[in-house]
């Protein structure tokens, strides 16, 4: 089953589940025709945020909400026009 992540809350709701894999699914590009894998966790007690794009297998640390949405447009934009779906 997949869902359609719409604003922060709940990506941080979904990437934030205490050992779990946090958020893990993808940005739908080009209307489907193509993916952008990611995990995501976010750790709520000191606000901090991990990711993991798959296609270079890049790392991204940020140290709190606002740092994540200022250095990750395409994951905001892709909330704002429901195409970011986790597994």
């Amino acid at each position: 089953m997949t869902n359609i992540i719409t604003d922060i809350e709940q990506l941080k709701a979904i990437a934030g589940v205490p050992d779990s894999n946090g958020f893990d699914g993808f940005i739908s590009l080009a209307g489907g025709a193509a993916r952008s894998s990611k995990q995501i966790w976010y750790d709520a007690e000191d606000d901090t945020w991990a990711l993991v794009n798959w296609i270079d297998e890049s790392e991204e640390q940020y140290n709190s909400t606002a740092e994540f949405i200022d250095n990750e447009p395409t994951i905001m934009y892709a909330m704002a026009n429901n195409a970011l779906v986790s597994y």
